[in-house]
């Protein structure tokens, strides 16, 4: 059985998460650190949100 892209959806948003996270510890501001995964969150929703909605327009 072939599996659907979407399948991989959440192992790519953990795969997002983990880089975010990276980049906000090896940030040199720490008070830049929330800043970095709220746009890094963001980005992904919106990532995870287009997913979704296509996913509805296919069906």
């Amino acid at each position: 059985m072939m599996r659907s892209p979407d399948h991989q959806l959440p192992s790519l948003l953990q795969e997002d998460l983990r880089t975010a996270s990276i980049a906000a510890q090896n940030s040199k501001a720490p008070e830049k650190t929330t800043e970095l995964c709220n746009v890094a969150l963001a980005e992904i929703q919106q990532r995870h949100d287009t997913v979704c909605a296509n996913r509805v327009r296919s069906v």
